[in-house]
């Protein structure tokens, strides 16, 4: 399991125990309330968990396609691989793209909104990522 996914899921416990632990200290008339509240807190951190998969990849789908016409437009006659970054817990707006003719770079962009930047490069070999073909270092807009 990731870390990032056990931080998250240990806060979410402690914020479903805190309304428990209350309830053990209020007076007997006071625990229904504090139950309602600690199985509503439940519950949202249940969605929370069961939703944002789900959120996420539609997120990255749309990402993808905004990104994907980017490329078109930017690199008319060139192939691309583009791919989500791993692990999951990683943002759906970053994702990695590897360009056929530019073996051993890659270049993580950033779609957030009408802005495509390219924020990050990383390289098989020893060359600075400013040698690679597609490098750039600004943002442009959609």
């Amino acid at each position: 399991m990731e870390p990032v996914l056990v931080t998250e899921i240990l806060m979410a416990v402690g914020v479903v125990a805190i309304p428990l632990a209350i309830m053990l200290f209020v007076p007997k008339h006071r625990k229904k309330k504090w139950l309602i509240v600690a199985i509503a807190v439940a519950t949202s951190v249940f969605l929370f968990f069961t939703v944002r998969p789900f959120w996420d990849d539609y997120q990255t789908e749309k990402s993808m396609a905004q990104l994907r016409e980017h490329l078109k437009e930017t690199y008319p006659n060139e192939e691309w691989q583009i791919e989500r970054r791993a692990p999951r817990h990683h943002s759906p707006y970053q994702l990695n793209v590897s360009f056929k003719n530019d073996e051993g770079y890659t270049y993580t962009y950033l779609v957030d909104g009408e802005r495509i930047c390219q924020v990050a490069w990383m390289t098989d070999n020893d060359l600075p990522p400013s040698s690679g073909k597609h490098y750039h270092n600004h943002c442009e807009e959609s």
